[in-house]
């Protein structure tokens, strides 16, 4: 059985059961690589700004800050 993963609502409990447990293949349907390739592209606009201190991607603990 594949489980296709369009959008939010498909990350289900018996989804993950499925994949988990019964060894279940997952398929990304096309919508939700585009979702994530926006979402990718807004996050690198995002830390393009010097001043955004984003812990763990912009900086690192204590001074590193």
């Amino acid at each position: 059985m594949t489980i296709t993963l369009d959008g939010l609502s498909d990350f289900t409990l018996a989804a993950a059961e499925a994949v988990a447990w019964r060894g279940s293949q997952v398929r990304l349907a096309e919508r939700a690589l585009a979702t994530m390739r926006t979402a990718r592209e807004q996050f690198e606009t995002l830390i393009e700004n010097p001043e955004l201190v984003i812990y763990g991607v912009t900086s690192g603990y204590g001074q590193q800050a």
